[in-house]
């Protein structure tokens, strides 16, 4: 009998930058990570040569969760937020 690999939820994570220290902020997410077996995903992990908007699309449709911080209601996250909504 083969073993099982335990699932793993991603959430794709949208925050505005210039708010936190990015390494303060995404540390708490490591921590999480490690706790509860899930992964977040943040947009500027990985370079693709995708348009940023289509990339940001393709990491929503593919998460299990997102989650928006809309503290400050940054634009580029509140567009983020209507884009999942809508979908």
């Amino acid at each position: 009998m083969s073993e099982q690999k335990p699932l793993t939820r991603s959430i794709f994570v949208a925050y505005a930058y210039n708010i936190y220290d990015k390494r303060d902020y995404r540390a708490v997410y490591t921590q999480l990570e490690k706790a509860y077996g899930v992964k977040f995903i943040f947009a500027d992990e990985k370079i693709t040569n995708m348009h940023i908007l289509q990339k940001i699309i393709s990491y929503i449709r593919a998460s299990d969760f997102s989650l928006f911080d809309i503290s400050g209601w940054n634009p580029n996250v509140t567009l983020e937020l209507g884009i999942a909504l809508a979908m």
